[in-house]
C-alpha cells in the first residue's frame, strides 16, 4: 500500500499511544480504539477484532469527521472536537487529537456514551503531543512542507518530473 502521510513516529511514541489506547478501552469497556493520522492511516490501535479493514475504516472515519467539521463551520462553530456514530450493534465516538489526528473509540451500546466521551477527551489530550512532535520531526527532516505553498510547489515539481 502507498504511504499517504509523512509522519515520523518513534517506537516509544507508538508504545505510549498504544498504552493510552489500552487504558481507554479498559476504563470504558470499549471494544477497541484507533489513533488515526489525518490521512486515515492507523498510527496505533488497541482492538481485538481483526475482521475490520483498518485502512478503509480509518479513511472513512477521518472523512466523516472532516465532513461534520465543515458542516459545523457552516453553522458558525469554530472547531469540531467530537462526533458520534450510532449503529445497532456498535457505536463509534471520534475525538480530535491536535489539529489533524483523530481518536476513534468503538464500543457496544451497553457502554455509556458519557463515560466514553469524557475518557476519550482525556486520552486525546494526552495523545496530542505525539501528533505535534511527529509533525515537527517531519518538517525538520524536510519530508513535510512548512507551508501549503511549499507543498503545492513540491507536488507540481513531482508531477512534471514524472513526464521527463
Amino acid at each position: 500500500m502507498e504511504r499517504l502521510s509523512v509522519v515520523i513516529l518513534r517506537p516509544e511514541d507508538v508504545e505510549t499511544a498504544e498504552r493510552t489506547l489500552r487504558t481507554l478501552v479498559e476504563e470504558t469497556d470499549a471494544l477497541g480504539a484507533y489513533l488515526l493520522i489525518g490521512s486515515g492511516e492507523v498510527a496505533a490501535r488497541h482492538i481485538d477484532d481483526r475482521s475490520v479493514d483498518l485502512p478503509a475504516a480509518g479513511a472513512l472515519l477521518v472523512g466523516a469527521f472532516r465532513a461534520a467539521g465543515e458542516i459545523a463551520r457552516m453553522l458558525g462553530d469554530e472547531r469540531l472536537t467530537t462526533t458520534f456514530l450510532q449503529g445497532t450493534r456498535r457505536h463509534v465516538a471520534c475525538h480530535a487529537v491536535g489539529d489533524d489526528w483523530l481518536l476513534a473509540v468503538v464500543f457496544a451500546p451497553i457502554s455509556g456514551l458519557g463515560l466514553v466521551r469524557v475518557t476519550a477527551a482525556r486520552a486525546a489530550e494526552s495523545l496530542a503531543p505525539i501528533a505535534t512532535a511527529s509533525r515537527s520531526r517531519a518538517v525538520e527532516s524536510g519530508e513535510l512542507p512548512r507551508s501549503l505553498g511549499e507543498g503545492v510547489v513540491r507536488a507540481i515539481d513531482r508531477l512534471f518530473e514524472d513526464r521527463r
